[in-house]
């Protein structure tokens, strides 16, 4: 893991002093460089964020101080978003980025109080999370799912329900091919009306708008983001046209990390009905707490809710009684 430190000029890169975060580079299986954001209590787990589309580390900013007196906070740019590298190879399938975060894991297994992590991610961060938690347990201590879908609870939810395949339509345009010139023009224009139209009213402000929507205004960055998209886009047909019987796809439960569900119930993207899938399906010990009065931006809208939910992990997991009574009811 290599360490940086200084200005450069480049806003994304200049950004995280202002917050007290040290900027490293772990490099992933395939080569590909990510730009990893470390603060907080050096004597504490690992709190590692994974950020989703169309944003990138920067959307756990409101989230530091409420919990980096008790973590050692991870944050990751995803291989193409916000300053990692794009893909060395071009491969932005399930498998490796969640091997991408094994990678961080294993390159930030210094930091913090010694064990594996506590994981907390978002949106796209999602299925990636799931997946290391399905294949790596041994890595993370407690798990956080924000508006975070399961992939195989989010297919088998998009072909059985007409209501979130309706909802799912923008991930059929992100297939138009060369749509990211499109997306990408008038200051990517596109990126920020669906985020202030999506979110409660004055939820993002200018300076998110620019670090989210910022670095996707180049077309090469927004193709990249797309490309997660598409490949699993590229694995839903195969599944669809898989000869395997529906049993033999059915989704295995997950019960070897203790895990939070979070969910904005006010989610016009990803229906409600994917975290009570993913309940019944995937993670049936887990708890599920449902948030009224939040949209799919919940750790933007209520950083509060969130850090409740990581700091109620550290209490199960390391007997921290006073950590998960600090911010009230969660809904």
């Amino acid at each position: 893991m290599c360490r940086v430190m200084g200005k450069t000029g480049d806003r994304l890169l200049d950004y995280p002093s202002k917050h007290d975060l040290e900027t490293s580079w772990v490099e992933a299986r395939d080569g590909t460089r990510l730009r990893v954001l470390t603060t907080g209590n050096p004597r504490g787990p690992r709190l590692l964020c994974v950020h989703g589309f169309p944003q990138n580390a920067a959307e756990w900013r409101s989230l530091l101080p409420l919990v980096k007196d008790d973590f050692h906070v991870v944050l990751v740019d995803l291989r193409g978003f916000g300053r990692s590298d794009f893909a060395k190879t071009g491969d932005y399938t399930l498998p490796t980025l969640a091997g991408d975060i094994v990678s961080v894991l294993e390159a930030t297994s210094t930091l913090g109080a010694p064990g594996p992590a506590h994981l907390l991610a978002h949106d796209w961060g999602g299925p990636i999370a799931w997946a290391v938690v399905e294949a790596r347990p041994d890595l993370v201590a407690h798990h956080v799912s924000v508006n975070a879908p399961h992939y195989e609870a989010y297919a088998r939810e998009l072909v059985s329900n007409p209501q979130q395949l309706k909802s799912a339509y923008y991930t059929i345009l992100f297939q138009i091919p060369f749509i990211e010139h499109a997306l990408a023009a008038n200051g990517a224009l596109g990126m920020v009306r669906a985020l202030r139209g999506s979110s409660i009213h004055g939820t993002f402000s200018d300076e998110d708008v620019e670090l989210y929507a910022g670095p996707l205004r180049d077309h090469r960055r927004m193709r990249a983001a797309l490309s997660y998209y598409r490949a699993s886009f590229r694995s839903l047909v195969r599944r669809l046209t898989s000869r395997r019987k529906d049993a033999e796809a059915a989704t295995r439960p997950s019960g070897h990390v203790p895990t939070i569900v979070v969910w904005g119930e006010r989610d016009h993207a990803i229906n409600k009905s994917v975290a009570e899938r993913m309940m019944k399906e995937v993670c049936p010990a887990a708890e599920l707490r449902l948030v009224p009065d939040a949209t799919h931006w919940v750790p933007d809208e209520r950083p509060d809710v969130v850090a409740r939910a990581v700091l109620d992990g550290l209490e199960r997991t390391r007997g921290n009684i006073a950590a998960g009574h600090r911010f009230g009811a969660s809904g």
